[in-house]
């Protein structure tokens, strides 16, 4: 409730008047906040604020996201040469922009830049609401709800028949603490399956 009263209001929202870059990753912690602060502020600024307002979200963690040059490769998984974004050139021409009148940085194509994992590219949109229609998804499986490998998939059209999956969640089994340990020094947890 105390950090609630420190949020901006809508109204204090719409008095922002200045260009705003935002750097965040698919894996960074704060990217739930930098969503807040980027829809709020596109639902009560000005068309010129929102015009100036940039967002980028890449395939990094928080490190990644804020260093210099950011990782080709986040937790185990190598998103390629396309992940690796020179931040620190780009917010030298992000100030010069708009502190100089210089030009816009090129990589800045629209207002909203994202890393589309699997293809490896990036992708620009005028808004992070890129699709306005909703995918409905089903889960099926083949029955092995708890093999790391063959645990289920997704898809679009209600499945046909399935055997059902359960799993049974005991709040006093605390046995995930001691598999963690297992797991091999320097493995990384989105790649490393053994304590899934």
């Amino acid at each position: 409730a105390y950090w609630d009263q420190l949020k901006p209001s809508a109204a204090q929202f719409a008095q922002v008047d200045i260009p705003i870059l935002s750097i965040s990753g698919y894996y960074d912690e704060a990217l739930r906040g930098v969503r807040y602060w980027d829809q709020n502020l596109r639902r009560n600024a000005s068309p010129e604020t929102i015009q100036n307002n940039y967002l980028v979200v890449g395939p990094w963690d928080h490190g990644g996201a804020a260093q210099s040059i950011t990782p080709r490769e986040t937790r185990g998984i190598d998103m390629g040469d396309q992940a690796i974004l020179h931040n620190q050139q780009l917010q030298v021409d992000w100030y010069r922009h708009t502190l100089a009148g210089g030009p816009r940085p090129e990589f800045l194509k629209d207002n909203f830049a994202y890393f589309v994992m699997g293809a490896n590219r990036w992708k620009y949109a005028p808004s992070p609401n890129v699709a306005d229609t909703h995918l409905k998804l089903y889960l099926n499986s083949s029955g092995y709800a708890n093999d790391v490998f063959r645990s289920g998939w997704m898809q679009d059209t209600p499945p046909e028949s399935s055997t059902p999956d359960s799993y049974t969640y005991d709040p006093l089994d605390n046995r995930f603490g001691e598999l963690r340990i297992e797991a091999a020094p320097g493995r990384h947890r989105l790649s490393d399956q053994r304590i899934a």
